[in-house]
This record gives structure tokens, sequence and C-alpha cells, in this order.
């Protein structure tokens, strides 16, 4: 019925999106000195895994995979908002004017519904 689909989680490709994801905290999100070191040292990996499981429903994670009910997001912080090639996103997220930082994705994953009334 639903051909060679399988939404069965791949742990590497979920393990290697966390340890990348809490890297980029620490490293890309203007994070310094005992700050950062602290982010990694208090990460919960496995509740990131976990969360990470719930994402996969609609989302891929890994660079060549494609994508599901929503885009692929792998490299999804520091990429213009509805940038992913071959994904057709909202006429709102196409016309908005915004890279994807933790804090924007944290906004829109809290309210989906108001993110583009309040960032546009």
């Amino acid at each position: 019925m639903f051909g060679s689909w399988d939404p069965a989680p791949q742990p590497s490709s979920v393990s290697t999106w966390v340890m990348a994801l809490l890297v980029l905290f620490v490293t890309g999100c203007g994070q310094s000195g005992d700050e950062g070191t602290f982010l990694v040292s208090s990460a919960d990996s496995e509740r990131g895994e976990l969360l990470a499981l719930s994402c996969r429903v609609c989302h891929t994670f890994g660079a060549d995979e494609e994508h599901l009910l929503g885009p692929n997001l792998h490299g999804v912080f520091g990429r213009s908002a509805a940038s992913a090639p071959g994904f057709e996103y909202s006429a709102a997220l196409q016309e908005a004017d915004l890279v994807w930082t933790p804090e924007r994705l944290d906004a829109w994953l809290a309210q989906p519904d108001d993110f583009l009334r309040v960032t546009t």
C-alpha cells in the first residue's frame, strides 16, 4: 500500500543530526566562552533524539534524503526560508525574508500559525 517508504527512523542519521545540531548550537549561535561549554555539557542527547523522531514523521535530515510531507531539514540553520530545492512552500513562507536560526525555528514550532504574522 505504501510502496517502499519506510517510516522507521534511521538511528545513525538521527544521531548524526542531533549531534550536528548540538555543535551548531554551541558554535554557530553567538555563544562564546563558558556558556557554550555549558550547553554541550548540559545537553541531553537522548531527549534530542526523541524530539527528532517526532520531526521525522514529516521531515528527513540526511543530505541525500528526499522531502516527505515537510522539507528536508539538512542544513536548515543559516538557510533562507522556503529555499530547499524541490519542495513546494506556501506563498507566505516564500515571501518571508528570513533566515532560519535556532530562535526562529523555536518560534515557528511554538506557534506556526502566528509566526509569519510576527516576523513579516
